[in-house]
């Protein structure tokens, strides 16, 4: 059986978290990881890669 309505907790607005896409080709890897590792771990944002690799490029 849930709990009723008044013993749940009060909900606030929902949280905003930004999204940043980032791409590169294949020579990006390395200035990617150069980037992340620069940033704060609690920067609050959520990032995508898009990385192009050729088949033969080590990953």
């Amino acid at each position: 059986m849930p709990a009723p309505a008044s013993a749940l907790p009060a909900r606030g607005p929902p949280t905003i978290i930004p999204i940043v896409a980032i791409g590169a080709s294949a020579g990006g890897l390395e200035a990617a990881s150069r980037l992340f590792e620069a940033l704060p771990a609690n920067l609050g944002m959520a990032f995508i890669l898009v990385q192009h690799l050729d088949p033969n490029h080590p990953t």
